[in-house]
C-alpha cells in the first residue's frame, strides 16, 4: 500500500541540523562550521533514494548584526556544501534561503 502524498521538497534547518550549534551569535567563520553526524548521509539517502529537492531554510541574524556579510556567509555555505559532498557524492543542496533580520516580528523568520 502506497502513500499518495509525495513531497515536492525537503526543508532543513542549518544549525543544529546540518552543523554543530555553537551557540549565540552562530557561526561567524568556517573553521567554526561542523556537521552534525550523518548530515551528508542523510540527505544524500534522501537524495538518491526519492530525488526529492533539498531546500536549506535558515535564520542568520548575525549577518543583520553585522558579525558578517552576505559574503562571508555565502563563503561557509560553499565549505558547507563541500563538507557534505565529502561525506556523500549526492548530498546537494538546491536552494539556500536566508533570513539576516534580528527582528523577532519579522515574518521571513522561520
Amino acid at each position: 500500500h502506497h502513500s499518495p502524498f509525495k513531497p515536492k521538497l525537503v526543508l532543513v534547518d542549518r544549525d543544529g541540523v546540518i552543523n554543530e550549534d555553537v551557540g549565540s551569535p552562530g557561526v561567524i567563520c568556517k573553521s567554526q562550521f561542523e556537521l552534525t553526524p550523518n548530515a551528508g548521509e542523510a540527505i544524500g539517502k534522501l537524495k538518491r533514494t526519492f530525488n526529492w529537492p533539498v531546500v536549506l531554510i535558515t535564520n542568520q541574524s548575525c549577518v543583520g548584526k553585522g558579525l558578517l556579510t552576505l559574503s562571508e556567509l555565502e563563503k561557509i555555505h560553499i565549505h558547507m556544501r563541500s563538507l557534505l559532498l565529502q561525506e556523500d557524492s549526492w548530498a546537494t543542496i538546491d536552494r539556500i534561503y536566508v533570513c539576516t533580520s534580528v527582528e523577532e516580528w519579522d515574518i521571513r523568520k522561520k
